[in-house]
């Protein structure tokens, strides 16, 4: 990955606008921020009290400025970090009292977290070298060895309160160490500094130990020829149009789609286990909103609606249709409700096909289970707060079958 910042000898700026350019470094470097996600944070002293600036939901990384971070007031949330019956809707109702700007962008999901890390400046991203690492069967292991014992680990959990209250307890479990970084197992990285250039050397740092890591294994990424797409031909293209008609109907409505037909997406959607490794879902549970929990492998779009209604639970108003279809006479068709949604979704597909196929190199590829990307799709969509519910209360008792 390079090095984005540029000039390296540029005289330090004022805390938000030097976080500002650490996030669009990251999110000029398609490995780090997959679709614009991940969010990055500083806090800042001043006569009213220390103000935590955090990037808002949703806003692509690398386009952000300083009017899409929110400004909020870090004692009042550090007093919802000692709540331990905190849920998500009530952190976003006490998230928007301590806004100090009320027409500022509704602050990250991860809010929380940043503000439960005690260095100034916090980059959190959804690196693909790191996913490869803690997507797998010997997560923990695997990530000490690639990454060593001074970067912790916080096993996985579902994004906002519950996740904020995992990365205090990692860092007080291990008060004494400095520690060099978290790895959010199934999610992402976590890095920090004094300075937002601390923060994003550490970024690249961690990441080019991941690579060096996979790459000593085999698990070398594509070579960039092969993730050049090729035009199919006209039976493709056919059965293409096929496959989107079909799953439009069981959408009730047009879908938007796009092929990747690189010699790495056949390849992939040929894979004998290829089911096998994509029925554990993306690299990281947020990319279900574009991908939805598992992609359809062959040309049974009645079947795969059958299944997604099952995996849903009837919970939340959602067509069943798929959102990427694989097989090898085409590589991947990639679906949304318009062509804006479809690239994003075929961007973030691809990453996770070379992070799914990186991770299966060195061992098996693991994600976080069905009911926690079940989760995921249902509150980042904007569900209503009682298909939320549900949705929490069966991810949560998995976790205490599974304790």
């Amino acid at each position: 990955m390079l090095d984005r910042w540029n000039p390296p000898s540029a005289a330090s700026e004022p805390p938000l606008a030097d976080c500002v350019r650490a996030a669009r470094c990251v999110g000029a470097e398609p490995e780090l921020a997959i679709a614009g996600g991940g969010n990055t944070s500083v806090k800042i002293d001043g006569d009213a009290g220390t103000i935590l600036w955090v990037k808002g939901s949703g806003t692509d990384l690398a386009r952000v400025s300083a009017d899409d971070y929110a400004p909020l007031d870090l004692a009042a949330i550090e007093k919802l970090l000692c709540d331990p019956a905190l849920d998500n809707t009530r952190m976003r109702d006490a998230l928007r009292t301590a806004l100090r700007a009320p027409a500022a962008p509704r602050p990250s999901i991860e809010t929380l977290m940043h503000a439960a890390l005690p260095w100034p400046h916090v980059i959190h991203t959804h690196a693909a070298p790191i996913l490869a690492l803690c997507n797998t069967a010997q997560a923990e292991a695997i990530v000490s060895a690639a990454l060593g014992r001074n970067v912790l680990q916080v096993p996985y959990r579902h994004s906002g309160a519950s996740l904020a209250a995992a990365c205090r307890e990692a860092l007080a479990r291990y008060a004494d160490a400095q520690p060099a970084g978290l790895v959010l197992m199934r999610h992402g990285l976590v890095t920090w500094g004094g300075t937002a250039r601390e923060a994003y050397a550490a970024t690249l740092a961690l990441c080019a130990r991941a690579d060096a890591y996979l790459d000593a294994r085999g698990a070398t990424r594509p070579a960039a020829g092969d993730l050049v797409d090729a035009e199919p031909d006209a039976a493709a293209r056919n059965l293409v149009e096929q496959l989107r008609a079909d799953a439009a109907e069981i959408a009730g409505r047009p879908l938007a789609g796009v092929v990747r037909n690189s010699r790495f997406m056949r390849d992939f959607a040929g894979r004998r286990d290829v089911a096998a490794i994509t029925a554990q879902g993306p690299s990281t549970p947020g990319h279900t909103l574009l991908t939805r929990a598992w992609p359809q492998v062959g040309r049974d779009c009645a079947a795969y609606a059958s299944a997604y209604r099952e995996h849903l639970c009837g919970i939340g108003d959602f067509d069943h249709a798929p959102r990427v279809i694989l097989d090898p006479a085409f590589g991947a068709l990639i679906l949304g409700v318009d062509a804006a949604h479809a690239e994003a979704a075929a961007t973030v597909f691809v990453n996770d096909a070379i992070v799914m196929a990186r991770a299966a190199a060195i061992d098996r590829y693991r994600g976080p289970g069905a009911a926690w990307l079940r989760l995921a799709e249902v509150e980042y969509s904007g569900a209503a707060p009682e298909a939320i519910a549900r949705a929490a209360a069966l991810a949560g008792a998995t976790e205490t079958a599974q304790a």
